[in-house]
Protein backbone atom coordinates (compact mmCIF):
# COMPACT_ATOMS: atom_id res chain seq x y z
CA UNK A 1 0.00 0.00 0.00
CA UNK A 2 1.26 3.53 -1.07
CA UNK A 3 0.17 7.08 0.59
CA UNK A 4 1.28 10.03 -1.48
CA UNK A 5 1.53 13.41 -0.04
CA UNK A 6 2.21 16.93 -0.19
CA UNK A 7 5.24 17.66 2.47
CA UNK A 8 3.38 20.43 3.99
CA UNK A 9 -0.13 19.03 4.36
CA UNK A 10 0.60 15.33 4.95
CA UNK A 11 3.72 16.10 7.30
CA UNK A 12 1.46 17.53 10.27
CA UNK A 13 -1.39 15.74 12.13
CA UNK A 14 -1.42 12.48 10.25
CA UNK A 15 -0.27 8.91 12.19
CA UNK A 16 1.38 6.25 9.57
CA UNK A 17 2.87 4.23 12.03
CA UNK A 18 2.02 1.29 9.57
CA UNK A 19 4.74 3.00 7.65
CA UNK A 20 8.23 1.32 7.28
CA UNK A 21 9.47 3.60 4.54
CA UNK A 22 9.51 7.64 3.56
CA UNK A 23 10.79 8.99 0.71
CA UNK A 24 11.05 12.56 -0.29
CA UNK A 25 10.75 13.67 -3.72
CA UNK A 26 11.46 17.00 -3.30
CA UNK A 27 13.07 19.60 -0.70
CA UNK A 28 11.70 22.00 1.96
CA UNK A 29 14.29 24.91 2.75
CA UNK A 30 13.85 24.39 6.35
CA UNK A 31 14.73 21.15 8.22
CA UNK A 32 12.45 20.91 10.91
CA UNK A 33 9.79 20.56 8.06
CA UNK A 34 11.30 17.25 6.94
CA UNK A 35 11.39 16.07 10.59
CA UNK A 36 8.07 16.69 11.20
CA UNK A 37 6.84 14.76 7.74
CA UNK A 38 9.64 11.77 8.73
CA UNK A 39 8.01 11.66 12.34
CA UNK A 40 4.55 10.40 11.61
CA UNK A 41 5.63 7.07 10.71
CA UNK A 42 8.33 7.31 13.44
CA UNK A 43 6.31 7.48 16.64
CA UNK A 44 4.52 6.43 19.49
CA UNK A 45 2.96 3.31 18.11
CA UNK A 46 5.80 2.49 15.28
CA UNK A 47 6.94 -0.70 16.17
CA UNK A 48 9.29 -1.46 13.12
CA UNK A 49 12.41 0.33 11.61
CA UNK A 50 11.72 3.36 9.83
CA UNK A 51 13.84 4.34 6.81
CA UNK A 52 13.90 7.81 5.46
CA UNK A 53 15.10 8.16 1.46
CA UNK A 54 15.68 11.74 -0.02
CA UNK A 55 15.44 11.84 -3.70
CA UNK A 56 18.08 14.64 -5.30
CA UNK A 57 18.44 14.64 -8.87
CA UNK A 58 21.79 15.49 -10.28
CA UNK A 59 22.15 18.63 -11.82
CA UNK A 60 18.91 20.41 -10.28
CA UNK A 61 18.69 23.11 -7.36
CA UNK A 62 17.51 20.62 -5.18
CA UNK A 63 21.72 19.52 -5.06
CA UNK A 64 22.31 22.94 -3.51
CA UNK A 65 19.37 23.22 -1.17
CA UNK A 66 20.39 19.17 -0.03
CA UNK A 67 23.82 21.36 1.03
CA UNK A 68 22.10 23.97 2.60
CA UNK A 69 19.70 21.68 4.69
CA UNK A 70 22.55 19.58 5.88
CA UNK A 71 24.55 23.03 7.08
CA UNK A 72 21.34 23.88 9.05
CA UNK A 73 20.66 20.50 10.59
CA UNK A 74 24.42 20.72 12.01
CA UNK A 75 23.58 24.31 12.93
CA UNK A 76 20.30 23.05 15.03
CA UNK A 77 22.49 20.36 16.53
CA UNK A 78 25.21 21.73 17.34
CA UNK A 79 23.25 24.48 19.31
CA UNK A 80 21.04 22.27 20.85
CA UNK A 81 24.03 20.10 21.85
CA UNK A 82 25.86 23.15 22.84
CA UNK A 83 28.03 22.78 20.97
CA UNK A 84 29.93 25.65 18.77
CA UNK A 85 29.90 25.77 14.89
CA UNK A 86 32.59 24.07 14.36
CA UNK A 87 34.84 23.85 10.90
CA UNK A 88 33.41 20.51 10.32
CA UNK A 89 30.08 22.30 9.83
CA UNK A 90 30.66 23.67 6.31
CA UNK A 91 31.04 27.25 5.31
CA UNK A 92 28.61 29.89 5.61
CA UNK A 93 25.88 29.49 3.17
CA UNK A 94 25.54 32.94 1.57
CA UNK A 95 29.33 32.89 1.09
CA UNK A 96 28.78 28.91 -0.20
CA UNK A 97 25.58 30.92 -2.70
CA UNK A 98 28.66 33.71 -3.42
CA UNK A 99 30.82 30.81 -4.92
CA UNK A 100 28.29 29.25 -6.80
CA UNK A 101 27.03 32.98 -8.52
CA UNK A 102 30.85 33.71 -8.92
CA UNK A 103 30.85 30.61 -11.06
CA UNK A 104 27.89 31.65 -13.06
CA UNK A 105 29.83 35.22 -13.68
CA UNK A 106 32.88 33.95 -14.91
CA UNK A 107 30.68 31.72 -17.65
CA UNK A 108 28.38 34.54 -18.61
CA UNK A 109 31.05 36.87 -19.87
CA UNK A 110 31.69 34.12 -22.38
CA UNK A 111 28.24 34.54 -24.01
CA UNK A 112 27.09 36.86 -26.83
CA UNK A 113 24.67 38.71 -25.45
CA UNK A 114 23.27 39.30 -29.07
CA UNK A 115 23.04 35.91 -29.49
CA UNK A 116 22.11 34.26 -25.67
CA UNK A 117 19.25 31.22 -26.23
CA UNK A 118 17.71 29.33 -23.80
CA UNK A 119 20.14 25.93 -24.86
CA UNK A 120 22.93 28.18 -24.48
CA UNK A 121 21.92 29.01 -20.60
CA UNK A 122 20.99 25.76 -19.70
CA UNK A 123 23.98 24.76 -20.47
CA UNK A 124 25.78 27.46 -18.55
CA UNK A 125 23.55 26.43 -15.52
CA UNK A 126 24.32 22.53 -15.97
CA UNK A 127 28.29 23.49 -16.45
CA UNK A 128 28.11 25.82 -13.27
CA UNK A 129 26.78 23.86 -11.31
CA UNK A 130 28.75 21.17 -12.15
CA UNK A 131 31.90 23.10 -11.48
CA UNK A 132 30.64 24.01 -8.08
CA UNK A 133 29.65 20.72 -7.34
CA UNK A 134 33.92 19.72 -8.07
CA UNK A 135 35.06 22.20 -6.30
CA UNK A 136 32.38 21.13 -3.14
CA UNK A 137 33.79 17.59 -3.61
CA UNK A 138 37.71 18.36 -3.72
CA UNK A 139 37.34 21.15 -1.14
CA UNK A 140 38.99 23.53 -2.75
CA UNK A 141 38.47 27.52 -3.66
CA UNK A 142 37.34 28.78 -7.27
CA UNK A 143 40.10 30.14 -9.13
CA UNK A 144 40.53 33.43 -9.72
CA UNK A 145 42.30 33.90 -13.44
CA UNK A 146 42.00 37.26 -14.94
CA UNK A 147 39.49 39.99 -15.04
CA UNK A 148 35.73 38.84 -14.61
CA UNK A 149 34.06 40.05 -17.54
CA UNK A 150 30.50 42.20 -16.71
CA UNK A 151 27.47 40.48 -17.17
CA UNK A 152 25.09 41.66 -19.62
CA UNK A 153 21.37 43.08 -18.78
CA UNK A 154 19.92 40.38 -20.94
CA UNK A 155 21.86 37.47 -19.69
CA UNK A 156 20.50 38.41 -16.47
CA UNK A 157 17.26 39.02 -17.67
CA UNK A 158 16.78 35.75 -19.20
CA UNK A 159 18.21 33.75 -16.16
CA UNK A 160 15.36 35.49 -14.01
CA UNK A 161 13.33 34.50 -16.56
CA UNK A 162 14.20 30.66 -16.45
CA UNK A 163 14.80 30.86 -12.78
CA UNK A 164 11.88 32.97 -12.00
CA UNK A 165 9.14 30.30 -12.96
CA UNK A 166 5.58 31.08 -14.46
CA UNK A 167 4.55 34.46 -14.55
CA UNK A 168 1.68 35.63 -12.55
CA UNK A 169 -1.04 38.69 -12.74
CA UNK A 170 -4.36 39.49 -10.73
CA UNK A 171 -7.10 41.09 -11.73
CA UNK A 172 -10.50 42.29 -10.81
CA UNK A 173 -13.82 41.57 -13.21
CA UNK A 174 -17.64 42.87 -11.97
CA UNK A 175 -19.90 40.13 -11.25
CA UNK A 176 -22.32 39.97 -14.84
CA UNK A 177 -25.42 39.49 -12.23
CA UNK A 178 -24.31 42.01 -9.69
CA UNK A 179 -21.83 44.90 -10.97
CA UNK A 180 -21.15 45.77 -7.76
CA UNK A 181 -19.80 42.53 -6.89
CA UNK A 182 -15.84 42.20 -8.17
CA UNK A 183 -14.20 39.00 -8.17
CA UNK A 184 -10.21 38.17 -7.99
CA UNK A 185 -8.81 36.42 -10.70
CA UNK A 186 -5.44 34.80 -10.30
CA UNK A 187 -3.11 34.27 -13.34
CA UNK A 188 0.15 31.86 -12.57
CA UNK A 189 1.48 30.39 -15.90
CA UNK A 190 -1.57 29.15 -18.35
CA UNK A 191 -3.63 28.56 -15.14
CA UNK A 192 -6.28 31.11 -14.80
CA UNK A 193 -8.42 31.01 -10.90
CA UNK A 194 -11.35 33.26 -10.10
CA UNK A 195 -12.82 32.75 -6.73
CA UNK A 196 -16.62 33.10 -7.85
CA UNK A 197 -18.78 30.30 -6.72
CA UNK A 198 -19.55 29.11 -10.30
CA UNK A 199 -15.23 28.58 -10.36
CA UNK A 200 -15.99 27.05 -6.74
CA UNK A 201 -18.81 24.61 -8.18
CA UNK A 202 -17.39 23.82 -11.46
CA UNK A 203 -13.44 23.99 -11.94
CA UNK A 204 -14.43 26.75 -14.30
CA UNK A 205 -16.70 30.04 -15.35
CA UNK A 206 -17.12 32.68 -18.10
CA UNK A 207 -14.10 34.73 -16.21
CA UNK A 208 -11.81 32.16 -16.41
CA UNK A 209 -12.73 31.47 -19.74
CA UNK A 210 -12.86 34.37 -21.44
CA UNK A 211 -9.07 36.00 -20.06
CA UNK A 212 -7.48 32.65 -20.46
CA UNK A 213 -8.57 33.05 -24.64
CA UNK A 214 -7.07 36.16 -24.34
CA UNK A 215 -3.85 35.16 -22.90
CA UNK A 216 -4.08 32.27 -25.27
CA UNK A 217 -4.25 33.76 -28.48
CA UNK A 218 -1.86 36.89 -27.56
CA UNK A 219 -4.52 39.79 -27.20
CA UNK A 220 -4.51 41.98 -23.84
CA UNK A 221 -7.24 41.10 -21.73
CA UNK A 222 -10.67 42.27 -21.77
CA UNK A 223 -11.81 45.76 -20.88
CA UNK A 224 -13.47 45.02 -17.93
CA UNK A 225 -10.84 43.08 -16.28
CA UNK A 226 -8.60 45.04 -14.44
CA UNK A 227 -5.04 45.12 -13.43
CA UNK A 228 -4.26 44.75 -9.68
CA UNK A 229 -0.55 46.16 -8.99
Amino acid sequence: RLFVGQLHAAGTGINLTAARLVVFNDLDWVPANHWQAEDRAHRIGQSGTVNVVYMVARGTIEEFIRGLLETKARLVDDVVEGRSLGEEAGGDVLVELRRALAGLRRRFGTLDPDRLSAVELQELLREAGEEYAAEQASGTEPSATGRVAPVSEKAVRALAAVLGGPRSAVYRVASSTDPGVRYRVEVVGTDVVCECKGFSYRGACAHARSLKESLVSGRPPPARFVAVE
